[in-house]
Parts: C-alpha cells; sequence; structure tokens
C-alpha cells in the first residue's frame, strides 16, 4: 500500500499499472522495493512470502486436501505471471512522467516492507516473537489460544492446529462452543 500512496503526480494519485512504466529510471528505490514485495507474493524463495505459501500448502497436504493444494499452487503460479508483467513494466517499459516524492513515513513504511519480507529467511524469530507479544496483548493473556468451532473446514483447523515454523510451534486449542 505503500508504493500505491507513493504514486502520486501532482498532487493527484496515478494508481494505473502503466503509470510504473519506467520506475527502475526515474525511482530506483522505490521499484526495488516494490520488485522485493512482488517477488514475494508470487512466492519466490527465500522471500517471506515462499515460506508463507509454503506452509499453507504443506498445512493442506498433511490434512490431506492434495487437491486443494495444487489448485492453490497453480493459482500461485497464475498470480506470479501477473506480477512478473508489472515488472517488467517497472524495469524495461520507456519511462513515464516522474511521481512526486513521496512522504518520509511512506518510503519508509516502503523500505522497511521490502527489508522484512526480503531477510525474514535470516532472521524468523524476531517477527514470530513480536506477533506472539501482539497477540498476547490483544487477549491479555500469557498464552495465545484459539477456539475453532466444529464445523471449521479442514484447511483452517490443518494451519491452525499445531504446524511448525521456524521452532515455533503455534497451537490452537479446541474449546466446546455448545455453551
Amino acid at each position: 500500500f505503500a508504493v500505491v500512496l507513493a504514486m502520486r503526480r501532482k498532487d493527484e494519485m496515478d494508481e494505473t499499472i502503466q503509470s510504473l512504466a519506467g520506475l527502475s529510471q526515474t525511482n530506483l528505490p522505490m521499484a526495488v522495493a516494490f520488485a522485493a514485495l512482488l517477488f514475494s507474493l508470487a512466492g519466490i524463495p527465500p522471500l517471506a512470502g515462499f515460506f508463507a505459501k509454503f506452509y499453507v500448502l504443506d498445512a493442506a497436504i498433511k490434512a490431506g486436501l492434495t487437491p486443494l493444494a495444487i489448485i492453490g499452487a497453480l493459482a500461485s503460479v497464475v498470480g506470479a505471471f501477473y506480477y512478473l508483467r508489472v515488472l517488467k513494466i517497472m524495469f524495461f517499459d520507456e519511462p513515464a512522467d516522474k511521481f512526486t516524492q513521496a512522504e518520509p513515513a511512506v518510503r519508509w513504511v516502503m523500505a522497511a516492507s521490502a527489508l522484512l519480507v526480503t531477510f525474514y529467511v535470516v532472521y524468523p524469530s524476531a517477527l514470530l516473537d513480536a506477533a506472539g507479544s501482539a497477540a498476547r496483548a490483544v487477549t491479555n493473556a500469557a498464552s495465545v489460544s484459539l477456539a475453532l468451532p466444529a464445523d471449521t473446514p479442514a484447511l483452517v483447523r490443518a494451519v491452525t492446529e499445531g504446524w511448525l515454523l521456524g521452532g515455533y510451534t503455534f497451537t490452537a486449542y479446541k474449546t466446546d462452543t455448545s455453551s
């Protein structure tokens, strides 16, 4: 979203894909940050998006939902095609008019997001610890648990019921929802 917020020309939003043409020639840091985020969304290793897709597809397979995992993998490939099209426009097309310089906060969020998805593989525990702390703060509990209704779909159950992620086990505790 920071990239979209930074897409301004003369104080007007310009949110078309074609307006990104030649971005690497007019604003290389923004183009590199957006490229890192798009590659992560496409699931290119070793970016964070790869691990997200891997663990979801792994959980689906372990839950016996192999056809759904295959559909997910195919959808990921189709999505990657669209992301690569945007990258081609940013790096290989003739440049469009230059964007107005974004606010410092927007530039910082763009850079931080790109760095997080890029270096997640190096030090995932910092992000996982922060996520756990945030969950505990919201629930005001010493540990985080998740109550799943009896009719929860198998894929959601598989993802939330104890798969291993970088040495951390996230476990959902079932509770009786009949009361």
